[in-house]
Protein backbone atom coordinates (compact mmCIF):
# COMPACT_ATOMS: atom_id res chain seq x y z
CA UNK A 1 0.00 0.00 0.00
CA UNK A 2 1.52 3.28 -1.11
CA UNK A 3 0.44 6.68 0.06
CA UNK A 4 0.61 9.45 -2.47
CA UNK A 5 1.68 12.83 -1.16
CA UNK A 6 -0.06 15.82 -2.58
CA UNK A 7 2.08 18.78 -3.36
CA UNK A 8 0.53 22.21 -3.02
CA UNK A 9 0.55 24.29 -6.14
CA UNK A 10 0.12 28.05 -6.43
CA UNK A 11 0.31 30.78 -3.82
CA UNK A 12 -1.36 31.05 -0.49
CA UNK A 13 -3.41 34.10 0.36
CA UNK A 14 -0.78 35.24 2.87
CA UNK A 15 1.97 35.09 0.24
CA UNK A 16 -0.16 37.08 -2.17
CA UNK A 17 -0.95 39.71 0.47
CA UNK A 18 2.77 40.04 1.31
CA UNK A 19 3.57 40.74 -2.35
CA UNK A 20 0.79 43.34 -2.55
CA UNK A 21 2.04 44.99 0.66
CA UNK A 22 5.60 45.23 -0.69
CA UNK A 23 4.36 46.73 -3.96
CA UNK A 24 2.23 49.26 -2.05
CA UNK A 25 5.18 50.34 0.09
CA UNK A 26 7.48 50.74 -2.91
CA UNK A 27 4.78 52.69 -4.78
CA UNK A 28 4.18 54.99 -1.83
CA UNK A 29 7.86 55.92 -1.86
CA UNK A 30 8.51 55.97 -5.61
CA UNK A 31 5.47 57.85 -6.95
CA UNK A 32 6.07 61.15 -5.08
CA UNK A 33 9.71 61.09 -6.21
CA UNK A 34 8.55 60.50 -9.76
CA UNK A 35 6.15 63.48 -9.56
CA UNK A 36 8.98 65.73 -8.32
CA UNK A 37 11.15 64.71 -11.27
CA UNK A 38 8.29 65.35 -13.72
CA UNK A 39 7.86 68.89 -12.31
CA UNK A 40 11.61 69.50 -12.62
CA UNK A 41 11.42 68.44 -16.27
CA UNK A 42 8.53 70.80 -16.90
CA UNK A 43 10.45 73.64 -15.22
CA UNK A 44 13.37 72.93 -17.54
CA UNK A 45 11.02 73.54 -20.48
CA UNK A 46 9.97 76.86 -18.93
CA UNK A 47 13.55 77.95 -18.28
CA UNK A 48 14.54 77.06 -21.85
CA UNK A 49 11.63 79.06 -23.25
CA UNK A 50 12.53 82.07 -21.07
CA UNK A 51 16.17 82.04 -22.15
CA UNK A 52 15.11 81.71 -25.79
CA UNK A 53 12.71 84.64 -25.41
CA UNK A 54 15.42 86.76 -23.76
CA UNK A 55 17.78 85.94 -26.60
CA UNK A 56 15.15 86.95 -29.17
CA UNK A 57 14.59 90.21 -27.28
CA UNK A 58 18.33 91.00 -27.38
CA UNK A 59 18.46 90.29 -31.12
CA UNK A 60 15.47 92.56 -31.63
CA UNK A 61 17.16 95.28 -29.58
CA UNK A 62 20.34 95.00 -31.67
CA UNK A 63 18.50 95.76 -34.89
CA UNK A 64 15.79 98.14 -33.59
CA UNK A 65 17.40 99.89 -30.59
CA UNK A 66 14.34 98.94 -28.52
CA UNK A 67 12.89 95.78 -27.00
CA UNK A 68 9.72 94.23 -28.38
CA UNK A 69 6.58 95.09 -26.43
CA UNK A 70 3.76 92.66 -25.67
CA UNK A 71 2.18 93.24 -29.10
CA UNK A 72 5.35 92.66 -31.14
CA UNK A 73 6.76 89.94 -28.84
CA UNK A 74 4.93 87.00 -30.53
CA UNK A 75 6.37 88.01 -33.91
CA UNK A 76 9.83 87.12 -32.56
CA UNK A 77 8.62 83.51 -32.49
CA UNK A 78 7.10 83.66 -35.97
CA UNK A 79 3.56 84.13 -34.65
CA UNK A 80 0.98 86.78 -35.43
CA UNK A 81 1.09 89.99 -33.39
CA UNK A 82 -0.72 89.69 -30.04
CA UNK A 83 -0.81 85.87 -30.29
CA UNK A 84 -0.19 83.72 -27.23
CA UNK A 85 3.34 82.35 -26.93
CA UNK A 86 3.66 78.86 -25.48
CA UNK A 87 6.76 77.10 -24.23
CA UNK A 88 6.51 74.20 -26.71
CA UNK A 89 9.00 74.32 -29.53
CA UNK A 90 6.30 75.02 -32.10
CA UNK A 91 6.51 71.76 -34.02
CA UNK A 92 3.39 69.91 -35.00
CA UNK A 93 -0.22 71.03 -35.29
CA UNK A 94 -1.03 70.56 -31.59
CA UNK A 95 2.09 72.10 -30.09
CA UNK A 96 0.09 74.18 -27.60
CA UNK A 97 -1.59 71.10 -26.13
CA UNK A 98 1.79 69.86 -24.91
CA UNK A 99 3.05 73.20 -23.58
CA UNK A 100 3.66 73.54 -19.90
CA UNK A 101 4.03 77.34 -19.80
CA UNK A 102 2.58 80.47 -21.37
CA UNK A 103 5.30 83.05 -22.10
CA UNK A 104 4.60 86.77 -21.81
CA UNK A 105 6.64 89.97 -21.74
CA UNK A 106 6.39 93.29 -19.97
CA UNK A 107 8.51 96.01 -21.54
CA UNK A 108 9.68 99.00 -19.52
CA UNK A 109 9.19 102.22 -21.45
CA UNK A 110 11.52 105.20 -21.65
CA UNK A 111 9.64 107.67 -23.78
CA UNK A 112 8.48 105.78 -26.85
CA UNK A 113 11.20 103.11 -26.68
CA UNK A 114 11.20 99.96 -24.58
CA UNK A 115 14.46 100.13 -22.61
CA UNK A 116 13.96 97.00 -20.49
CA UNK A 117 11.90 93.84 -20.35
CA UNK A 118 10.76 91.09 -18.04
CA UNK A 119 9.82 87.79 -19.65
CA UNK A 120 7.51 85.61 -17.54
CA UNK A 121 6.59 81.94 -17.84
CA UNK A 122 3.24 81.10 -16.24
CA UNK A 123 2.81 77.38 -15.55
CA UNK A 124 -0.13 75.46 -16.99
CA UNK A 125 0.21 72.86 -14.23
CA UNK A 126 0.23 73.02 -10.43
CA UNK A 127 3.69 74.02 -9.25
CA UNK A 128 3.48 74.90 -5.58
CA UNK A 129 7.25 75.10 -5.19
CA UNK A 130 8.08 77.65 -7.89
CA UNK A 131 4.99 79.08 -9.59
CA UNK A 132 5.86 81.59 -12.29
CA UNK A 133 9.41 81.95 -13.56
CA UNK A 134 10.83 85.18 -14.95
CA UNK A 135 13.99 86.78 -16.29
CA UNK A 136 14.82 90.43 -16.97
CA UNK A 137 17.00 92.13 -19.57
CA UNK A 138 19.80 92.31 -16.96
CA UNK A 139 19.65 88.54 -16.43
CA UNK A 140 17.94 88.72 -13.03
CA UNK A 141 16.05 85.46 -12.52
CA UNK A 142 13.11 85.03 -10.15
CA UNK A 143 10.32 82.65 -9.30
CA UNK A 144 6.86 83.16 -7.90
CA UNK A 145 7.20 81.35 -4.60
CA UNK A 146 10.38 79.27 -4.43
CA UNK A 147 14.01 80.22 -4.21
CA UNK A 148 15.93 80.91 -7.40
CA UNK A 149 18.39 78.12 -6.58
CA UNK A 150 15.54 75.58 -6.32
CA UNK A 151 13.65 76.74 -9.39
CA UNK A 152 16.37 77.85 -11.79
Amino acid sequence: MTIKKRFARGFTLIELMMVIAVIAIISAIAYPSYQIQVRKGKRAEGRTALLKAAQYQERYFTTNSTYADSTAFPTLFGLAASATVYSADGTGPNNNANSNYVISVAAGQTGTLASSFTVTATPQFVDALCGTLSITNTGLKSSGSGSVSDCW
